[in-house]
């Protein structure tokens, strides 16, 4: 004799770490792995090349075995500085460039606060604005503190100058050369790759590359004209990389319940395995 039971119409019980779908869906921030900016890959490895190719510049003296060969190709006058394509486009255009899309930034942070789909957004977008200037004002008070000179400063790349070290002060005389500010104009553009990265834009993993490119093109500019070394690049870059880094790491790095949340299902289409998450 076949029994059966009464079916059960009241609702299974919810615990409160259920996650809800449908048209409750997540904002982009309670997707987000946060600890992916993981403190090996985003600050020892490129302090470690940062440092080790500051180093082997100045062993090495790669700053003025290129500017040498700059100013030996421009026959000994620096025939780039004053140039069409290197003063007026790359350096002149290069800075309204940078203003510009400084201003959009800013005005997309502000949107946010009247356009509901940015809204989820606003925290990194201002992530990214306070990365950005405090990026460049790293740089600009480096600049009028620290009286180092550029290439063409030095008598022996045809400067008033009468010392020849790049490495050393000379107050009253000279200034606005250490770090590169036009180079970082390119490479505070770092900002937006961790941007990219907390919010898994896809490609977030090339989004390193504009600021990359960007910073080299504007070093290399500044190079040819001999307003810059090497050496005046890279720290500029690496300002501009570990400024970055230390603000999203404010901003972020204390956001766990929304990763505990994702946690708490399996299911969640967000949700990276523990070898995914190594793998980036």
């Amino acid at each position: 004799m076949q029994t059966y039971s009464e079916p059960n119409d009241r609702p299974a019980h919810r615990s409160s770490n259920d996650v809800t779908y449908g048209s409750n869906r997540r904002s982009p921030l309670a997707a987000a792995q946060l600890p992916t900016i993981r403190h090996r890959r985003h600050f020892l490895w490129p302090l470690l090349g940062w440092s080790l190719a500051l180093a082997y510049i100045y062993i090495f003296q790669i700053d003025y075995r290129l500017a040498h060969g700059f100013y030996t190709l421009e026959v000994g006058k620096w025939g780039l500085r004053h140039a069409w394509l290197t003063s007026t486009v790359l350096h002149e255009y290069g800075q309204q460039f940078s203003f510009l899309w400084g201003v959009a930034l800013l005005l997309i942070t502000a949107f946010s606060y009247v356009r509901q789909p940015l809204k989820p957004y606003r925290r990194g977008l201002i992530t990214t604005d306070i990365a950005v200037i405090a990026s460049l004002l790293l740089v600009s008070l480096s600049k009028h503190l620290l009286a180092l000179p550029c290439p063409y400063d030095l008598a022996q790349y045809g400067g008033d100058l009468a010392g020849t070290a790049a490495y050393t002060l000379y107050p009253g005389e000279v200034g606005g050369c250490f770090p590169a500010g036009h180079a970082a104009g390119g490479y505070c553009l770092f900002a937006l790759y961790f941007l990219a990265r907390i919010y898994r834009v896809p490609g977030y993993r090339y989004m390193w590359l504009p600021g990359l490119l960007v910073g080299l093109l504007y070093g290399i500019d500044q190079q040819l004209r001999g307003a810059h070394f090497l050496s005046h690049d890279l720290v500029s870059a690496g300002i501009c990389w570990f400024v970055s880094l230390l603000c999203f790491r404010i901003a972020f790095g204390g956001q766990s319940a929304n990763q505990n949340q994702n946690q708490s299902d399996p299911q969640h289409p967000n949700l990276m395995t523990r070898a995914d998450a190594k793998s980036r």
